[in-house]
């Protein structure tokens, strides 16, 4: 997706832990009225997409548990839904020509943010979502991609989910990280497209709780551009696999918000 960055906030996206009491959701009496797990890792990913040099950074994690509105009562509880709607960002990090001599001639590209929504039907084990996202800034183009995982829980305390991926983007995006203009020295000129499916890959992710408010969380991907994506001599140059890893930690806060 995008450039291969783990998500910030991606845990949205992320089923609740279930079972044992470290897991199981906050219950509708609880006289908070938000609870929320909060926390940080570090991950590896590409510099940019179509890299071959990877980077270290950071990534943000918010998983929302339980959330009551005056009106509107209970709108989440932390456990599976059938169907849900949830929100969906990311941030692709800045490209240069000291990323890449390759690059010589090429616009630099600034850091973007992605801002949009998914929607997720949930049925037993086996979850399938959707997500597009909108880049407010450093590019104005839509990206997203469709998935499904299968979720087990080996232990009361350990929750694991994987399955495949397919990522899409359209024209604006493509021209922002794919296309090749004339004042390129390095490379040969190249129009990427109208946009389409740009990505295949694979993602798994693993959350334990440490503790009734600690939980250790880690991600791998695994991407190859596809189509005019993978064919662009920026990618050529580069590599079409992109490979994520990333270990972060959260912590369960909860507010009584609207007495």
């Amino acid at each position: 997706m995008h450039r291969y960055v783990l998500a910030i906030l991606m845990a949205f996206a992320t089923p609740a832990l279930a079972a044992d009491p470290a897991q199981s959701p906050p219950a509708a009496e609880d006289p908070r009225d938000l609870i929320f797990d909060l926390g940080a890792g570090v991950g590896v990913a590409p510099k940019f997409p179509g890299s071959s040099k990877y980077t270290i950074s950071a990534f943000g994690i918010f998983d929302p548990q339980f959330i009551r509105l005056p009106f509107f009562g209970v709108l989440a509880d932390g456990s599976p839904s059938f169907l849900s709607v949830f929100p969906s960002f990311n941030i692709v990090g800045e490209r240069s020509v000291d990323d890449a001599g390759y690059l010589a001639g090429i616009a630099d590209r600034d850091v973007a943010v992605e801002v949009g929504a998914g929607v997720a039907i949930e049925y037993r084990m086996v979850r399938a979502f959707a997500e597009v996202r909108y880049g407010v800034t450093g590019h104005e183009g839509f990206v997203g991609e469709v998935g499904a995982d299968l979720t087990l829980n080996p232990t009361d305390r350990l929750e694991v989910s994987f399955g495949p991926r397919l990522g899409f983007a359209s024209e604006a995006y493509y021209e922002t990280y794919f296309d090749v203009p004339v004042t390129a020295t390095q490379l040969a000129a190249h129009d990427a497209g109208p946009g389409g499916f740009k990505d295949v890959g694979l993602e798994a992710e693993a959350i334990l709780a440490l503790t009734e408010k600690v939980r250790l969380h880690g991600r791998a991907s695994w991407r190859r551009l596809i189509g005019e994506a993978g064919d662009s001599p920026i990618v050529e140059a580069g590599s079409k696999n992109a490979f994520t890893l990333g270990l972060g930690l959260s912590y369960r806060f909860g507010f009584d918000v609207f007495d």
